[in-house]
């Protein structure tokens, strides 16, 4: 019985050995495991939405740059004197938890400009976002304005906005022509997505009347190769829009 119990005893110090790493083995686990947290949920390195900052400077996102920001609450922008976000080719992503929402109003020409970058918005509530420029007679507002000029990288660019709840996206001026949303591909290799989903969704331009203020303006002057896309999807049992006051609903292009 000793003898059983000695062996018992010694394999239990072998198992309880095998489990004991030092230096750099240990160095190598704790590296893959924080690869591994990464990869399964996407925000290990996230950040918290600051929304005072964020107000006075907006998100401003590089070439090759990542941003992950975790939003907690119901957040409101009012009156922003610039655009919310500036995608130059990064990645963006605003992960919202239970209850979070988002209201952005904007006095610059456009909410959400994406050039050759991605970026994710998801709430649990409700997403209002608008921009509301008066500026001269002939000039642009776009809310979410996404453009591919002059690129020859095949880069892709997505905007993704999806949310539990409403979705709302405007564009307003009286003296500015323009689009709730506006994707253009001017000679340049690669594609464009815009993905927005919710409850249900409106898409409105009340804009300067011209031929350029329809909800949504969709452009591809590049190669028939390039695809050029926006997928809305209205989950709910409410009426879903888009609508212009002064022009077409939808302008398609090229």
């Amino acid at each position: 019985k000793r003898e059983v119990y000695n062996s018992k005893l010694r394999a239990g110090i072998k198992a309880e050995r095998g489990v004991v790493m030092k230096g750099k083995n240990l160095e190598r686990a704790v590296i893959l495991g924080l690869i591994l947290s990464t990869g399964v949920y996407g925000s290990a390195l996230a950040e918290d939405y600051n929304a005072d900052n964020i107000q006075q400077n907006g998100i401003v996102v590089s070439t090759g740059e990542t941003k992950d920001y975790t939003l907690n609450d119901n957040v409101e922008h009012n009156d922003m004197d610039k655009t919310w976000i500036t995608n130059n080719g990064g990645k963006l992503t605003i992960t919202g938890g239970e209850g979070s929402s988002l209201d952005v109003a904007t006095n610059a020409d456009s909410a959400i400009s994406n050039s050759n970058g991605e970026t994710t918005i998801n709430t649990d509530e409700d997403i209002k976002i608008s921009a509301n420029w008066e500026g001269g007679t002939g000039n642009n507002v776009y809310t979410i304005n996404q453009e591919k000029e002059f690129d020859n990288s095949g880069s892709n660019s997505k905007v993704e906005i999806k949310t539990n709840g409403a979705v709302e996206i405007r564009a307003e001026s009286d003296t500015s022509y323009g689009s709730a949303i506006n994707s253009a591909v001017f000679y340049a290799n690669g594609n464009i997505e815009t993905v927005i989903e919710g409850d249900n969704v409106k898409v409105i331009a009340n804009t300067y009347e011209h031929g350029g203020s329809a909800a949504i303006m969709l452009s591809n002057l590049a190669s028939s190769e390039n695809k050029n896309t926006i997928l809305i999807t209205g989950n709910g049992t409410t009426d879903n829009f888009i609508k212009s006051y002064t022009s077409d609903a939808i302008n398609v292009a090229g």
